[in-house]
């Protein structure tokens, strides 16, 4: 994959270090070992359920600084648009143009949820992304577009009709550097909103097990595979449990997502302490270097 502007002259002097695997707490997974499929799904809601709510959604720009952020932690990290550069400062009001200011995207647009609580506030389901693509995305559901379709600046995410099976009408494409990380975001959702998911949108969750529509599930195996785990992710997944207490564990153990909505639903899941057992190569792919940091990013 080509990398973006942004991502090849952006630079970062102040961090060292090259960022690593990290480890949950210690026991915060004790529950799931030997379980499987339903069974291990709702030991993982009874674990990410148990978080701390954000008290207003008027705070999330504020925990945006430490959980969606470049690593010189002064502007935001953007997974809608390849062109944006946003300060702390620049949230929107009103906006004409890609580039202009963000907004609190919601990967679940709130409309499905009536923006109820603890959704509108979860960190899992809330990411900082560009006033003006976001508003093209509006309340429309993930999907892949055809050969017809409009997009941001570079081709980077697109809009249009959907050419994925089973999922009718328009659909927001993100870039597949980051198709990965919205569909483990929609595995947590499945698991932690499994009771409420069910009167969602019809094309994209399920009232029965595994809680997503068939359309959406497959593919969002498909963009879990493309788009292995990153070190973005892993910084997230630790600042928002810094934040509010809770993980992604498809992000701490990507073998889940098979284990519980793939094709090895018979198979217990066993880790074997601090190693990620089914995880062969989890820093492969595309290196971006900003500064002396790498961020890894699995595309093919």
């Amino acid at each position: 994959m080509k990398l973006s502007h942004r991502f090849s002259t952006f630079c970062v002097a102040a961090c060292a270090a090259v960022l690593v695997w990290a480890d949950a707490p210690a026991g915060y997974y004790t529950t799931l070992n030997g379980k499987k499929e339903g069974e291990l799904k709702t030991a993982i809601y009874n674990i990410v359920s148990k978080f701390t709510r954000i008290s207003s959604y008027s705070d999330l720009p504020r925990y945006f600084q430490t959980t969606d952020v470049y690593p010189d932690s002064r502007r935001w990290w953007d997974m809608y648009s390849d062109i944006t550069d946003f300060s702390f400062s620049n949230t929107c009001g009103n906006y004409k143009n890609e580039g202009d200011c963000y907004n609190r995207e919601h990967s679940v647009p709130q409309s499905w949820f009536n923006e109820a609580r603890p959704m509108k506030s979860d960190a899992w389901l809330v990411y900082p992304t560009d006033g003006k693509i976001n508003g093209y995305r509006s309340n429309n559901p993930f999907g892949e577009v055809g050969s017809k379709y409009s997009s941001s600046a570079n081709g980077f995410s697109k809009w249009g009709t959907s050419a994925t099976p089973g999922i009718t009408g328009t659909v927001f494409e993100p870039d597949d550097m980051y198709k990965g990380d919205f569909a483990r975001a929609y595995f947590y959702i499945a698991t932690r909103y499994a009771d409420k998911c069910g009167h969602w949108q019809s094309q994209v969750f399920s009232s029965s097990f595994p809680h997503l529509a068939k359309p959406t599930l497959d593919m969002m195996l498909r963009w879990h595979q493309k788009d292995a785990v990153s070190e973005k992710e892993i910084v997230r997944n630790n600042a928002v449990y810094n934040e509010q207490r809770n993980r992604n564990p498809f992000i701490d153990y990507p073998e889940l997502v098979d284990l519980i909505f793939g094709d090895r639903t018979d198979e217990p899941f066993n880790p074997d302490g601090s190693e990620h057992p089914y995880l062969t190569s989890p820093l492969s792919g595309s290196t971006i270097n900003i500064g002396t940091t790498l961020f890894n990013h699995s595309v093919s």
